[in-house]
């Protein structure tokens, strides 16, 4: 059935991305539950293995655990009515700087609601302003340790709520998950948010602001930075509207941001953060007169376009799928 609903699919494996069970883990127990349709989803790194937490369009959350062989679903229904529009899991921070509790965040229109990871309840519900377009939520993880059976996360992560033209920083209150925001840029429209392994990074105008796990929120300009050193971020700076040329921002590890820009095979459609060092752009090109194919095109910090792969049409979306990019085109 779900592969009856989609038009053409491709998928490009990338060696750059850790590997997680989403893809068996959606097939097997997300689509047999239940009838509705899921409309987010988001994974949490534990121990044990990864958790999946979908949402779903009659305002039900359900978080699948591997137990023994078996996917385990638990939930809990939204109070209000329409959709689940994001669910995003969380570490909150614990004393001795360790994060091994977890909060699971939703949106549902204007409302904000923390919910218990342990047990599926919801704790506290927050109106929000009423949202230009749809919250979508964005997060920076902490920095992980080695240690003996596993790892250990430190530090609290740094979820965002982020609409089409504003972004507030979240944090959690640790004993009653009460979900407290501040507001960091606003009345922005065209805004950019992509959310890197340690930092979401905001385009908004000619400003570029940093959401760290460990804290603080800042950037720097410097235009005379390597691009080619190690370490390099790149994050989208502008939304492509038809065109062959993306601006980019890259940064160091010190997070000095630079601008510049990539020429494209084809008028660019659709992009994805698929690395921290990745940016994954597709979009079409003339084959005829009468027909146009698809490309799909990796980029790097230094803005350079590093492998192309055709698409049998034209690219219309792309989306980060565990291992693979999944590449959606118009269905010709």
């Amino acid at each position: 059935m779900m592969r009856r609903a989609l038009p053409i699919l491709a998928v490009l494996l990338t060696s750059c991305l850790a590997t997680a069970g989403t893809p068996e883990l959606m097939e097997r127990a997300v689509l047999p539950y239940t009838s509705d349709l899921p409309t987010c989803a988001c994974t949490v790194q534990l121990r044990e293995g990864d958790q999946l937490i979908v949402g779903l369009a009659n305002g039900e959350i359900v978080s699948f655990h591997e137990s023994g062989g078996n996917v385990i679903p638990r939930t809990t229904m939204l109070p209000g009515r329409g959709p689940v529009d994001d669910v995003v899991a969380c570490r909150v921070g614990r004393s001795g700087g360790n994060a091994n509790g977890f909060a699971l965040l939703a949106v549902r229109g204007s409302d904000l609601v923390s919910i218990d990871f342990g047990d599926m309840t919801v704790a506290r519900r927050v109106s929000l302003p009423r949202p230009a377009g749809t919250y979508r939520f964005a997060k920076s993880t902490g920095s992980r340790h080695a240690v003996e059976g596993g790892y250990v996360t430190r530090g609290a992560d740094h979820p965002v709520l982020f609409d089409d033209d504003s972004v507030m920083s979240i944090s959690v209150e640790t004993r009653t998950l009460l979900p407290r925001m501040e507001t960091a840029v606003d009345d922005t429209p065209g805004l950019v948010v992509t959310a890197l392994t340690d930092r979401v990074t905001v385009v908004a105008g000619s400003r570029t602001v940093e959401f760290r796990a460990e804290g603080g929120i800042g950037t720097q300009i410097d235009e005379s930075t390597d691009l080619d050193a190690e370490g390099m971020r790149v994050a989208v700076a502008q939304m492509p509207h038809g065109g062959r040329t993306l601006d980019l921002k890259m940064s160091d590890p010190d997070s000095v941001w630079v601008s510049r820009s990539v020429t494209a095979p084809g008028d660019i459609s659709a992009y994805v953060s698929v690395a921290d060092s990745l940016i994954a752009i597709g979009g079409a090109r003339p084959l005829t007169q009468v027909h146009d194919v698809g490309w799909v095109a990796l980029v790097n910090p230094a803005g350079r376009i590093v492998a192309v792969s055709d698409h049998a049409s034209p690219v219309t979306n792309i989306a980060r799928v565990s291992d693979f990019i999944a590449v959606q085109g118009d269905g010709r």
